[in-house]
């Protein structure tokens, strides 16, 4: 069994908020904006044109906040960084670009699996995506005194599946060369 999967480079200058983050965020401070003037307009000036724009207005922009909220809820983090080449899992190697590192030869091995692409986590008190990204998966180990800790994206839950399993073996198989 073999999963590959590319490596991940964040890049910490790109902003993370989307077009429907944003929308929602707008749709709620316009809302405020019109509820503010509406209140002023009602304890001072009493203008009924006033009170009608802003009352369609702030229904608007509460149409806005939702939609925008809405089809958040249906998208994927975005990917706020580049792909460095490829990482090549299996039950006796690892291979991270051109570099090949046998399993034997690796001590301190760590395979951390957290989600996948198109993940879907509830976050309820937040605007953003509710969709995983699939990058926040990492490998780290020691290599003849070489400390190597790569970040990666796992494509779709078959692929985390399968290097669950590969990360099972590799785990039994150097628990029974301990003990053998």
């Amino acid at each position: 069994m073999k999963f590959i999967g590319k490596i991940y480079k964040p890049n910490k200058t790109k902003s993370k908020i989307i077009l429907e983050e944003k929308l929602f965020w707008y749709g709620t401070g316009i809302c405020i904006l019109s509820c503010i003037i509406l209140i002023l307009n009602d304890e001072t000036l009493n203008f009924d044109w006033l009170d009608t724009i802003f009352k369609t207005i702030g229904i608007l922009s509460i149409i806005v906040a939702l939609l925008g909220k809405i089809s958040a809820m249906f998208r994927n983090e975005p990917l706020n960084g580049n792909f460095d080449g490829l990482l090549v899992i299996t039950s006796d190697y690892i291979k991270i670009k051109e570099f090949h590192y046998n399993l034997k030869d690796i001590l301190n091995l760590e395979i951390n699996l957290v989600d996948y692409y198109g993940k879907m986590y509830a976050k309820y008190n937040y605007p953003g995506p509710w969709g995983s990204n699939g990058i926040d998966n990492k490998i780290s180990f020691k290599y003849q005194n070489l400390k190597i800790e790569k970040q990666f994206i796992i494509e779709n839950k078959t692929d985390f599946n399968k290097l669950e399993k590969i990360k099972l073996n590799i785990k039994n198989t150097l628990i029974s060369d301990v003990y053998n």
